[in-house]
């Protein structure tokens, strides 16, 4: 396979609306990249785009604004996807959907922290549907050789992502630490995926690409948050000591969620995880401070 540059590989799996990236620098400001999708031809010819990850014909896109957005919570357009098609007049869940809305390239600083915030929000069309979605972090480096929508799958099926999480009915911030990444050229993928078969929207808007100490998800979150014991036999226990917890999820070295446990705003949270198989998992954790993740061991 021959070599491709980041922005020639994506201009060969997006869509033909999406027109080809840029590359957004860290120069002496705290935003590295803020997007709230209200200038639609502005959004594809910053590099943002949507992959139709299952074929199905639709991928993620901007949406303009209208009564479904704002009573979601959003004011103005926002990206979106659905995990349904159209036809005849009538909803069609797809419960194999896969959808993702991709983020143009940025760097990040090498001697700073930094991380993502954006609003989000999931909103059922019949009651029980649920928006499950992942975000992933992905180094140009590492799609450099990827020409082709197969070869990009396998590669994020290779992968977990930072964070996976059902979506709120309500827009509602969340913050993912980037830290991990520093010094590093990166993308972000939101990938809506792992849906029942009951037809929900994904929206979202307002992403926000900082550094610098307002810009520590760890300080915001993470050290207020314990978990242990780490490995674990049985139970899983999250300790907030100014935080509260609000959902705890579990995902596998495949990508795939295998456990969602929602709380009321508890400073003291139990997960069970004598389920699982042995091995290595994420855990994201959504707290009133911010959004974490952290590696956990099964033994």
């Amino acid at each position: 396979m021959g070599k491709l540059n980041t922005n020639t590989m994506k201009k060969n799996l997006l869509l033909a609306a999406f027109l080809m990236g840029s590359f957004v620098t860290v120069k002496a400001q705290d935003v590295i990249l803020s997007e709230s999708f209200e200038d639609t031809e502005a959004v594809y010819e910053s590099g943002w785009g949507g992959l139709d990850l299952d074929g199905d014909g639709a991928a993620a896109s901007v949406y303009l604004e209208n009564p479904t957005i704002t009573a979601a919570g959003f004011s103005g357009q926002v990206a979106g996807t659905g995990n349904f098609s159209v036809a005849g007049g009538q909803v069609v869940p797809n419960a194999d959907s896969d959808n993702a809305w991709w983020s143009p390239e940025f760097e990040l600083p090498a001697d700073a922290p930094a991380a993502v915030t954006f609003k989000v929000a999931g909103l059922p069309l019949q009651e029980g549907a649920t928006a499950s979605y992942g975000i992933y972090v992905i180094p140009s480096e590492d799609v450099a050789e990827i020409d082709n929508i197969g070869d990009f799958i396998t590669y994020l099926d290779g992968i977990s992502p930072v964070m996976t999480e059902v979506a709120p009915e309500e827009a509602t911030e969340t913050t993912v630490d980037l830290s991990s990444y520093a010094g590093q050229t990166v993308s972000v993928l939101y990938r809506h995926y792992q849906n029942d078969e009951a037809p929900a929207y994904l929206f979202l808007d307002d992403v926000e690409v900082t550094s610098g100490e307002t810009a520590s998800v760890k300080d915001l979150a993470s050290s207020k948050l314990s978990v242990y014991p780490n490995p674990a036999t049985n139970v899983i226990n999250v300790n907030g000591a100014n935080a509260l917890v609000n959902n705890v999820a579990i995902v596998d070295i495949n990508g795939r969620t295998v456990k969602s446990v929602k709380f009321a705003g508890v400073a003291e949270a139990q997960v069970n995880v004598s389920d699982l198989a042995s091995g290595v998992y994420v855990m994201t954790i959504a707290s009133d401070k911010g959004t974490t993740t952290q590696k956990i061991v099964k033994n």
